[in-house]
């Protein structure tokens, strides 16, 4: 885990969960981050070939659902990355 520093361009979307201390955040860096607020941690960074447009982040803080303007995806959060479980074809997420 990294500390919490510094974005690297402009958050497009953010979501909390409700059982675990982290935020996750998708950035025009085509990035996104998972941070733990409690530990000041950056968790995960997992960059992807295209932007994400939305981020929703199960209670559980287990998965995340991340949508992209032609697919919408659902990775499952592991301790250092983002495994990806479904993908559907879903636009303007």
């Amino acid at each position: 885990p990294r500390p919490i520093g510094v974005l690297s361009d402009i958050v497009t979307a953010i979501d909390v969960c409700i059982q675990k201390s982290i935020v996750v955040t998708a950035a025009l860096d085509k990035n996104v981050r998972v941070w733990n607020f409690l530990k000041k941690q950056l968790e995960v960074v997992k960059c992807f070939d295209e932007e994400a447009l939305s981020i929703a982040c199960h209670p559980t803080g287990l998965r995340l659902v991340i949508g992209f303007k032609y697919r919408m995806c659902m990775f499952n959060l592991l301790v250092n990355d983002l495994h990806l479980c479904s993908d559907f074809p879903v636009k303007n997420c």
